[in-house]
């Protein structure tokens, strides 16, 4: 087991998450409920390259007809964020959200775990919804996205 294996199980541990190994790999399973849906979660790293990459599956598959728009509601979405970014696979329709970090040289420490994991699940969470809206309810990209983003009105922030 290599050292930022170590930091992953370590972070995951202390902070109490469930999670399965992956007999063989450097690589860990987990679930996570949110406010909107409950995501399936894989994390791997690659000790030879010091990277470790961690994804959150969204629970709906994209059919075919609706591809392009969530490929435009992926792109309108990546643009602004700052730490991660959406991935839709255009054979099957999977999406996923995908965080990184490489520490080559350095070290991965259980709170830089904790953040990738948390920014991680919670844009997968925050963002849910406009994938339902333009796949189910015929909501345009550009409208899914203000919709998440727009400020609440009712907050003083």
């Amino acid at each position: 087991m290599g050292r930022i294996y170590e930091s992953v199980l370590a972070f995951l541990q202390e902070d109490q998450w469930r999670y399965e190994e992956i007999p063989g790999e450097s690589a860990i399973r987990l679930s996570f409920t949110g406010q909107n849906a409950r995501y399936d979660c894989f994390g791997r790293v690659n000790e030879a390259h010091e990277v470790f990459v961690f994804y959150s599956f969204i629970p709906v598959r994209v059919p075919e007809t609706q591809r392009l728009l969530v490929a435009e509601l992926l792109a309108r979405i990546n643009y602004g964020l700052n730490i991660g970014n959406f991935e839709l696979d255009m054979n099957d329709g999977e999406i996923r959200y995908k965080t990184s970090i490489d520490v080559e040289g350095g070290d991965l420490t259980p709170r830089m775990v904790e953040t990738l994991i948390a920014v991680n699940i919670s844009t997968a969470d925050r963002y849910f919804p406009s994938f339902a809206d333009v796949m189910y309810a015929g909501v345009a990209p550009m409208e899914a996205v203000a919709r998440i983003e727009r400020p609440d009105p009712s907050s003083r922030n």
